[in-house]
């Protein structure tokens, strides 16, 4: 008769702490969904004042440009001269005929300035791209662990109120009571770091685009599933591919065209040591003018100056070898780059992978443990521990889900292919 009468009790129990389960796993946040990853980049790259600040050197640069052109032009000089015979007024012509080359050189010199000067901005726009990419990162992985404590502090919620009631039946012992409390006081404190870390990465988020966020707003689910398909089909790069990305990385096209403005610097000195021809036109005006000194002569000019002796102009060869240099040394910090992101993509699909297929497993000893607790064969601290394992393999899930679409979207935007990375020109910039 005994037997009977328990078992309804249990039976009770038994469904009360599965339905438990059943609650803490259909748990949701609420609250307005934080703008995708792609919204976010563009945002960031169009709003920042880094970006504004970089197109204006190029603004500089293309001044700098025309001005090292007008050196072809003729230049006008007036002077007012005081003469025995009487004051003067004097007009000079002078329009540069040949200059070894060295005009040229300054131009070509201001050209890959100016080329220089747009692939700094690409990488600035780069730069802001990754660090939202990393803020993303940060916010979306810490609001999904932060929905899995808060799924997870809803069981173990339901388990303190059944064992509160067990222990006023004298059922169970008050220690089990505490340790259920206890493990709701550990899962409060971790909801509170994993708040804390959204909070900054919201943060970041509003400083790098311009736009403020509420701390209520949530990562989107749907939008870094749609990324993980993207990111599955995403393969291993080839050696090819890694060469081509790293060439076409804007601070290896920065590092290339400065280097050709320190070659053409180096040569502007060297031209700089030998005579230039110029033609020249005179006209004085004035009772002190003498006119013999009218009109047109063609002339040759040699200067030489500290700073064009061949010291100087060592130096500047010297500056435009370790400029080429600088090419290598960024295409391989590229190219390393491309690596890691690689191996780490490849890794967090694998992690991913594995913990969604312990997933159902884990759920399946939480379910188990739950029927053996009742049953006398499973202690509480082992159902619990067990639960426990459930909540860390689902943060853990998101994690390499987060950390896969953060490495994908890195790849992307090293590799340059997303449709606003596309190298512009000068005329496109305007």
């Amino acid at each position: 008769m005994r037997g009977p009468k328990r078992a309804p009790r249990y039976a009770a129990f038994l469904g009360a702490l599965l339905g438990t389960f059943a609650m803490g796993s259909g748990m949701a946040a609420v609250g307005d969904k934080i703008p995708g990853l792609e919204t976010l980049i563009l945002e960031a790259v169009r709003e920042n004042p880094a970006v504004a600040a970089a197109m204006t050197e190029s603004s500089a640069a293309k001044s700098e440009k025309s001005a090292a052109k007008a050196e072809w032009l003729p230049s006008l000089t007036a002077r007012s001269e005081v003469r025995k015979t009487g004051g003067t007024g004097v007009l000079q012509l002078d329009q540069p005929i040949w200059s070894f080359g060295r005009i040229g050189a300054t131009i070509r010199q201001a050209d890959a300035n100016l080329s220089a000067s747009y692939a700094v901005t690409d990488q600035t726009k780069y730069d802001i791209a990754l660090r939202t990419v990393s803020a993303w990162e940060s916010y979306a992985s810490a609001s999904l662990q932060a929905e899995a404590i808060t799924r997870y502090i809803g069981e173990l919620d339901g388990f303190n109120g059944m064992m509160t009631r067990r222990v006023a039946q004298g059922v169970s012992a008050r220690i089990e009571l505490e340790l259920v409390r206890s493990r709701i006081e550990q899962a409060q404190v971790e909801l509170d770091g994993a708040e804390t870390t959204r909070k900054l990465a919201i943060a970041r988020l509003s400083q790098l685009t311009g736009s403020p966020f509420d701390n209520g707003q949530r990562v989107d689910d749907t939008h870094i599933e749609r990324l993980l398909v993207h990111a599955e089909q995403f393969s291993e790069l080839s050696a090819e591919r890694l060469a081509d990305a790293s060439n076409d990385y804007p601070s290896v096209r920065a590092a290339t065209y400065k280097a050709e403005a320190a070659e053409q610097a180096s040569k502007a000195a060297k031209a700089a040591r030998y005579p230039s021809i110029y033609l020249r036109g005179v006209r004085e005006f004035g009772p002190g003018r003498i006119e013999a000194n009218n009109g047109v002569a063609l002339g040759l000019q040699y200067n030489l100056t500290p700073s064009q002796s061949i010291y100087g102009w060592r130096g500047s060869q010297a500056r435009a070898e370790g400029a080429k240099l600088k090419i290598e040394g960024e295409r391989r910090l590229v190219t390393e780059s491309l690596q890691t992101e690689m191996q780490t993509l490849i890794g967090a699909k694998s992690r991913a992978k594995s913990l969604a297929a312990a997933r159902v497993g884990a759920e399946a000893v939480k379910q188990s443990y739950a029927r053996q607790f009742i049953a006398g064969r499973k202690s509480w601290l082992e159902v619990l521990n067990a639960l426990r394992e459930s909540e860390l393999n689902e943060v853990s899930i998101h994690a390499a889900q987060v950390s896969t679409v953060a490495s994908y979207y890195r790849l992307q935007l090293l590799m340059g292919l997303l449709p606003w990375q596309q190298p512009t020109t000068g005329e496109q910039r305007g």
